[in-house]
């Protein structure tokens, strides 16, 4: 699956965490912060416990419209928002590369 931010492919091949496990381990299993990409459907609470390096977060809702972004969450750290319902794990840096904004649109394609 490709991640598409207003139209425009961004991330090639995300990872997508569709079960109790693979949602739980988010990027965990990443050694190197640059191949790091999931995506986390019904999901509106992240951690970033055991984490090796600095990640960016988006959240969405339920029609897959940005309404939250924390840049450079570090390692053992806790962020989340109510009304989202999918989030996306971002290698650090990703949402001012992808110039990511509050009311955008994210597809999957």
């Amino acid at each position: 699956m490709d991640l598409y931010h207003n139209n425009k492919l961004i991330v090639k091949n995300i990872k997508l965490a569709n079960n109790y496990i693979s949602k739980l381990q988010g990027l965990l299993k990443c050694k190197f912060a640059d191949d790091c990409f999931i995506y986390i459907p019904d999901c509106n609470m992240i951690h970033t416990f055991f984490m090796r390096f600095t990640i960016d977060i988006v959240m969405l809702d339920n029609k897959r419209k940005v309404i939250y972004l924390k840049r450079k969450l570090k390692p053992f750290k806790i962020t989340g928002c109510l009304k989202a319902k999918d989030t996306i794990e971002l290698k650090e840096d990703s949402i001012d590369e992808f110039d990511i904004k509050i009311g955008d649109f994210i597809t999957l394609k």
